[in-house]
This record gives structure tokens, sequence and C-alpha cells, in this order.
């Protein structure tokens, strides 16, 4: 994994998200595995549909790591409305 370390230039952060793709629902799948297309060969590349939703589980900083973390959990439509 390369996030770099903590931004020198003003108004830049270095942040690792770490995504949850735990689905309740395994009919539908808001993304595909898209690895074999890659260039990097070991590195594996997933593709979300846009307007996936997501639950922000925590943010926290990293300062062994000089950088953020933001853990986000695949989210469903009823995540949506209980925001309203």
């Amino acid at each position: 994994m390369f996030a770099g370390e903590r931004c020198i230039r003003p108004g830049y952060e270095s942040v690792v998200f770490e995504l949850d793709l735990s689905t309740i629902n395994t009919c539908t799948k808001p993304f595909a595995d898209i690895a074999h297309l890659s260039k990097m060969k070991d590195e594996l590349e997933v593709l979300f549909s846009s307007g996936t939703i997501w639950r922000i589980e925590s943010v926290s900083d990293d300062d062994s790591n000089k950088r953020w973390k933001i853990k986000l959990k695949l989210g469903s439509d009823n995540d949506l409305e209980s925001i309203h």
C-alpha cells in the first residue's frame, strides 16, 4: 500500500481509505473487480458505480504513519433514509 507521508504542502494531507465491502443484499453489488484489467498486475483494483452509498465508521489521525485513516462501510438505501 502506498499513501505517502503527511504532505508538506499547505492544505494537503495524506489519507488512507479502508473500505468494508460486506454487503447485506447479495443480489446487487455496486462494485466490480477489475484487477484483471490493471497494468499493475500485483494490485487489487475495484471499480465502484456512481452513487455508491458509504457510511463513515471512523476518522483517525495516525501519527505513527503521518497520515489520516478513514474507515468506510458499504451502505444501502436504508442508510440514506436514516439521515432524512
